[in-house]
């Protein structure tokens, strides 16, 4: 055997210990259709993987298998041989190449981190401008999720079983099977269905859901690969299942309610059901294509929010396959010289243009200078950051009153629209944080009373449904709404707290049981401070009306039969991103509206405000729900704060005369 064959036995499987020698070097590829093949040459287990290169033409697709995958980790620590030379490759794609490989026969593939050459970024970016057309032609997808575990053999023919059962599911009113999402959720099933369910093992319901919860699903690479094949199949280690199977599994589990799955697995589902939601609608996209006007690039980014990709770049370039002869992709050329900003902001000129104008916008719920890429404009949408449960929701009001009709100008830095600058906030709260939200929530209920010269028990029940609307302003499909009488009990129970810190108690007298004990130890309140409410003595002063006291303990009598931690939890999914280092805070205007903004940092009481006194809240044609701006040292010019909650916007008036008249706002 030749020194480079020594080479390869050593070190093929194997991590790099020293500098290599006759690594293989790429030939230029030659013709625009030009790709290149991996011919797999079969092996023993434990052999090196030895793999050739040929170059070939789109045309020739037919006859290969193109290969879908995770990278993992992007450190190339292992070899494997390429034309008798050594080649540097992933761990994960080192493994898919030892399960791939036959010992008696050689397959032909496309793959992207060996055929295409990952150091020339002219020959990258013009084959990534390829793939879509290499995923579609290609004789089968391989979809490549990772290595089997010990339960993986158990599920498998659950999935059959349980895509059958999805075709015996009720469709939602007024869809049928080719929308994106037909069935409805909590199907009703009949009693051999309930007894199939419940009777399916724990190895095989782990071994499922370890399936379908794989980071490959989270890749956003994977969207075009799978929505564009024309036959796939999902291969784990040794096992292998028809795509089609698997998504159907996929839907028919994410209609089903948790209480069939065993308790013992539910700590393994987390983010489970989530997961399930993108399998089925990556399924439904393949299989029932919608309409083209329905995939647009924002659309996309906008369903597939957790998606994850090594290059920023790549959460605009990876969605250009998908659009196929939408115009937007003839617009966008996949350059990787280009630096993210640039392609961010092509990319958002484009769907201002192209798409949907302004829609966009809804997406921008961080303040500019808690994003990860302040230095772009602020009208320019971050691809990369799409936080799309948190968006406040709609108000269908808006859009009829200004019309459905927007012109919009970009001209360098500098985005113009047709507006509407309602109101200016007066007062803003610090941003949320897990230490000081129910000090603001208090705050803005007791504060809604504030005005009242008498007041009622259904003034009070009046203030906190306003803090309601104040504070449960986001629109999540999957998310049940707050009730009004858990978050009646909530805040009651909130209002108790702090009167059980400052010492106050429970106790009842024969009069008035209720109320009674408050009267009785409201002097020892001068006694004590607040850590949370000493400087203002409004609240405080309110917090121990006694129509106030009575409300809050007959609303805290409900806690019990409630369960309040779930009520905390929705808020604070509302209220904070994943991982609570941004949070919104309120704002009230001058006129009286009062909701919160785009979220900031809030990592010390130092962090500024998202939004603060004097910015503006302004409505905009085509956008149904109001953003914030702020206007800076140049007069009429403004930063693009991010989209807002207004809970009380329809109950004041935002206009004089029959129609609101809009003036050209410039934001930069």
């Amino acid at each position: 055997m030749d020194e480079v064959g020594n080479i390869g036995e050593r070190l093929a499987g194997t991590k790099i210990s020293e500098p290599l020698r006759d690594l293989y070097r790429y030939q230029l590829l030659q013709g625009e259709d030009a790709i290149r093949m991996v011919e797999l040459l079969p092996g023993i287990p434990g052999a090196p993987i030895r793999v050739a290169l040929h170059h070939r033409t789109l045309s020739d697709l037919p006859t290969c298998s193109a290969v879908s995958y995770e990278w993992g980790s992007n450190a190339r620590e292992l070899v494997i041989f390429c034309n008798d030379r050594v080649l540097k490759v992933t761990a994960n794609l080192s493994l898919l190449l030892s399960k791939f490989r036959s010992s008696d026969s050689s397959q032909l593939l496309w793959i992207d981190a060996i055929s295409i050459n990952q150091e020339d970024l002219d020959e990258r970016s013009q084959q990534v401008q390829l793939m879509g057309k290499i995923y579609k032609n290609a004789a089968v997808v391989l979809m490549w999720i990772g290595d089997q575990t010990p339960y993986t053999g158990d599920a498998i023919p659950i999935f059959r079983r349980l895509a059958e059962l999805l075709h015996t599911f009720k469709l939602e009113p007024g869809c049928d099977e080719l929308d994106v999402l037909p069935y409805a959720n909590h199907q009703d099933l009949d009693s051999s269905a309930k007894e199939y369910l419940w009777n399916i093992r724990q190895s095989s319901w782990t071994g499922m859901i370890d399936l379908l919860s794989r980071d490959y699903f989270g890749r956003l690479w994977v969207i075009q690969e799978i929505v564009l094949s024309s036959k796939a199949v999902v291969v784990c280690g040794k096992h292998q299942i028809e795509w089609e199977i698997f998504y159907k599994t996929a839907m028919c589990l994410h209609c089903l309610d948790v209480e069939y799955l065993p308790k013992a697995v539910l700590p393994a589902a987390e983010g489970f059901f989530d997961r399930v939601l993108n399998i089925s609608m990556l399924g439904q996209l393949n299989f029932h294509p919608p309409d083209r006007t329905f995939v647009s690039l924002l659309r996309m980014a906008q369903f597939f929010t957790d998606s994850k990709v090594t290059d920023p770049r790549d959460y605009v370039y990876g969605y250009l396959g998908i659009l196929d002869s939408h115009s937007l992709k003839h617009e966008i050329h996949v350059d990787y010289s280009s630096t993210v900003e640039e392609v961010f902001r092509k990319a958002t000129e484009k769907v201002i243009i192209e798409e949907r104008p302004l829609e966009y916008l809804l997406d921008q719920t961080v303040e500019p200078n808690s994003r990860s890429r302040a230095a772009m404009p602020s009208w320019v949408r971050d691809w990369g950051f799409q936080q799309i449960s948190f968006r406040p929701r709609s108000i269908p009001k808006v859009a009829e009153r200004l019309g459905a009709k927007q012109t919009i100008f970009v001209d360098g830095n500098y985005l113009t629209a047709h507006g509407l600058i309602i109101d200016s906030t007066e007062e803003v709260s610090d941003n949320l944080r897990e230490g000081n939200i129910k000090q603001i929530m208090l705050g803005t209920f007791i504060n809604l009373l504030s005005g009242l010269s008498e007041m009622t028990i259904a003034d009070v029940s009046m203030a906190a449904r306003k803090t309601l609307d104040c504070f449960d302003g986001v629109a999540q499909t999957r998310s049940k709404p707050i009730s009004e009488k858990s978050f009646f009990a909530f805040i009651a129970s909130i209002h108790l707290e702090l009167l059980a810190d400052l010492g106050l108690g429970p106790w009842a007298s024969s009069q008035n049981p209720k109320v009674g004990t408050w009267r009785k130890t409201k002097r020892s309140l001068r006694m004590r401070k607040s850590d949370e409410f000493d400087e203002d003595k409004n609240i405080m002063r309110l917090a121990l009306k006694n129509i106030l006291l009575q409300w809050s303990t007959e609303q805290s009598a409900c806690a019990e039969e409630l369960n309040l931690s779930i009520c905390a939890a929705r808020l604070n999914d509302r209220l904070f991103l994943d991982d609570r280092s941004l949070g919104v805070n309120m704002f009230k205007g001058t006129k009286g509206f009062r909701g919160y903004g785009p979220a900031g940092r809030n990592a010390c009481v130092d962090d500024p405000p998202a939004v603060r006194i004097g910015d503006h809240i302004a409505l905009f044609p085509t956008l149904n729900r109001p953003v914030i701006l702020r206007e800076g040292d140049c007069e009429g010019v403004y930063t693009l704060i991010g989209t807002a909650h207004v809970g009380n916007l329809t109950d004041i008036p935002w206009y004089e005369g029959e129609t609101p008249s809009l003036v050209p706002i410039r934001m930069n």
